[in-house]
């Protein structure tokens, strides 16, 4: 299975990205669609993590090219790129899914969601405002309301990123 590696160095399209430009977030999440929709790459993307990571947290891709923890109070924290799939500690490479199922444990669920068996299977979850990389089914009444995905059952999330919407 491959992983697409992004980083300053490497190519976006096809514009060389340098230290001296920002990354432009809403090209590179449309970039990896394509890619993902086309067949032409795996649903997973690996950039270093600028948090310690863990599994099944939500992250959103910084301006400088690594992974942090999303959450739903501010951009571009509200703007989640994926979950992840393989952690890290800062400074080290993360693997995150953008797009489709992924399964864990419902005990790493529970870490997540900060609720008891998991994930509640037909439930819509939302980025919590109050607390970074973690994820909520109750509808955000503050900050960013931004839909990450609904669960398929206690253990499998469909990632389905929704633009985030400031309350």
């Amino acid at each position: 299975m491959s992983i697409v590696d992004i980083n300053r160095d490497h190519f976006h399209g096809q514009k060389r990205l340098t230290g001296e430009e920002d990354l432009d977030l809403a090209a590179l999440l449309q970039c990896l669609q394509q890619q993902i929709s086309a067949g032409t790459q795996d649903n997973l993307v690996t950039l270093q993590a600028d948090d310690v990571l863990t599994p099944g947290q939500p992250v959103y891709a910084t301006t400088v090219a690594t992974w942090g923890r999303a959450q739903g109070n501010a951009e571009p924290q509200a703007v989640c790129s994926g979950i992840v799939k393989i952690g890290a500690a800062v400074g080290f490479a993360a693997t995150v899914q953008v797009v489709g199922p992924i399964t864990f444990p419902a005990a790493t669920w529970e870490l997540i969601t900060g609720e008891p068996g998991g994930l509640t299977p037909g439930s819509a979850y939302w980025l919590d405002p109050s607390s970074p990389a973690m994820l909520t089914k109750n509808y955000p009444t503050t900050g960013y309301q931004t839909q990450v995905g609904v669960a398929k059952t206690n253990e499998t999330f469909t990632i389905k990123l929704w633009e985030p919407i400031r309350l």
